[in-house]
């Protein structure tokens, strides 16, 4: 009798999907738990109601499930093969003709649906849903006490302008220390530098403060103070309140413009950070496809040992994968390491681990 590729495909797709569901919303519980952990002394020190923090959390499902889903995927991987393996069915595949390289194509195959799923998820749902939790929680937390500052905001105000604002003032309508740069030719062109603005009506001005022009080489040509100017900045104070740098909110697209605009402004640091999450925002989905060409030859080596090594070898390799993760995270963003290699890393690192143990197979 011979096997039909695709019915050998649809056999070992059905392996995976229990165990990775199962995965899945033990990682999301998992990381739920730990979230609300770390936000417990805001949240309930708040007096933030359960209904809105139950919200928020569930908003905040499509960003933990980025996490969730190489770790659930690797898991399931791992108790497919080792009850294939168990069971003697990779050997009879084998001996009937069918590489090993071509048992685990169906895994790799889901591998790659999922990291499709986790990019889409990335772009498209989670900076939506993380959009919106926000915007629950600040419907709660605005009016407490010392919530209505944010200090250290940047932001594009036109094609070819934007403004640091030092700290925004939601209460009394004032932003403070205000810096706006207009470009011309991706040179500087004009900088007006205010002690505040405030908004007057549909306007914002700007309040004592100086004005300087630059000519097409960058160079000072001009400087007079004024006392009012106006400010061409068409948006609501509350949306300024709003971190809208923030990574998880953004898209990939999202994340490099405000990365190009960091580096003009001069904000090495910050830049740094956005091109590390830019980088992260391609990286992490393909985690999945990785995490499945890894569990297979691991699995298979332990297939033996039962299906709780399945378990464990999933918790070991998470434990790395995360710490690996972290590490060069820490280390691309004070300085120490490449953003694009630190983003990269984990994948490079058990990508090729991968390889050396399906090479061994």
């Amino acid at each position: 009798m011979v096997l039909r590729p695709k019915i050998i495909d649809r056999y070992i797709w059905r392996e995976l999907i229990l165990p990775f569901i199962a995965g899945v919303l033990i990682l999301l519980a998992l990381v739920l738990t730990q979230t609300l952990l770390k936000a417990s002394s805001v949240l309930f020190g708040s007096g933030v109601p359960l209904r809105t923090i139950a919200t928020w959390l569930f908003y905040r499902l499509p960003i933990m499930g980025l996490y969730a889903l190489p770790v659930g995927l690797m898991l399931a991987t791992s108790l497919a093969v080792i009850r294939l393996a168990r069971d003697n069915e990779i050997m009879a595949l084998r001996l009937s003709g069918v590489s090993l390289l071509r048992v685990f194509l169906p895994l790799y195959l889901a591998g790659l649906v999922v990291s499709g799923l986790s990019f889409l998820d990335s772009e498209k749902i989670a900076p939506r849903a993380a959009d919106a939790a926000w915007r629950v929680l600040r419907e709660s937390i605005l009016g407490l006490s010392g919530a209505n500052i944010k200090p250290n905001l940047l932001f594009r105000t036109q094609d070819n302008a934007f403004c640091h604002v030092r700290q925004v003032d939601v209460r009394r309508n004032t932003l403070h220390y205000v810096i706006f740069y207009r470009l011309q030719h991706s040179r500087v062109a004009e900088v007006l530098i205010a002690e505040y603005a405030q908004r007057e009506g549909d306007r914002w001005w700007l309040h004592n403060g100086r004005r300087h022009l630059f000519d097409s080489q960058g160079n000072k040509v001009s400087t007079a103070p004024f006392l009012r100017w106006p400010l061409a900045l068409n948006r609501d104070i509350d949306k300024l309140w709003q971190d809208e740098t923030k990574p998880e909110r953004m898209t990939a697209r999202e994340v490099y413009t405000t990365m190009v605009l960091l580096r003009e402004a001069g904000e090495r640091d910050r830049a740094r950070e956005m091109e590390y999450y830019f980088h992260s925002k391609f990286a992490l989905p393909l985690a999945c496809l990785i995490m499945a060409m890894l569990a297979a030859p691991l699995s298979l080596r332990f297939a033996h040992t039962g299906y709780f090594t399945g378990v464990v070898l999933t918790v070991v390799v998470a434990f790395f994968y995360n710490g690996t993760m972290n590490w060069c995270k820490v280390f691309a963003l004070n300085g120490t390491l490449s953003p694009t290699l630190a983003a990269w890393s984990h994948i490079f690192l058990f990508g090729a681990l991968a390889l050396v143990l399906l090479k061994k197979m």
